[in-house]
């Protein structure tokens, strides 16, 4: 049985809050975001807000990296933007697989991996010119859970870009 399901983001526009160089950026980026929603009034009516997260860029736990934070701005109704980093993300073909705590993502990330390896029709589709550790990784996690406090009640899908072969 696969857990593995292949899907399609359309393209779409995105508020960006972004931490670099921090021991805890995963914290702080979504201090920022809530902050934001609270002032913007889409908090606690908004039940669904899709968000966007990433590393940017990587580093391994206890060292200082960096992680970026993206709120899917369509069907949030008329809001003032005047105040927010607004970029365009090109959405794209993933293969996601839903990862239930976030003490749960590695078994999420190697899961789809290994699908990945082994699937005779898709493959990853990174930038070509993607440096890992200094780029933004183009894999995502979309958090459904963002009033969430422990790391077991968070639940998120996990995308990794991918082409046919």
């Amino acid at each position: 049985m696969s857990f593995i399901r292949v899907t399609y983001i359309e393209p779409c526009r995105v508020a960006s809050f972004h931490v670099a160089d921090s021991l805890t950026p995963e914290d702080e980026v979504h201090a920022l975001f809530i902050n934001w929603a609270e002032k913007k009034g889409l908090l606690p009516e908004q039940r669904f807000l899709p968000l966007i997260g990433f590393n940017h860029p990587w580093g391994p736990v206890g060292e200082k990296r960096g992680y970026e934070l993206w709120c899917v701005l369509e069907n949030l109704g008329d809001i003032n933007l005047s105040d927010t980093v607004v970029k365009e993300f090109s959405g794209g073909l993933f293969a996601v697989i839903t990862v239930p705590g976030l003490d749960r993502i590695m078994w999420g990330i190697e899961t789809t991996h290994r699908w990945l390896n082994n699937n005779p029709k898709y493959e990853a589709n990174y930038p070509a010119n993607y440096q890992h550790g200094i780029d933004p990784v183009p894999e995502y996690e979309v958090v459904y859970t963002w009033n969430a406090r422990k790391p077991e009640e968070f639940i998120l899908d996990y995308y990794i870009p991918i082409k046919e072969r």
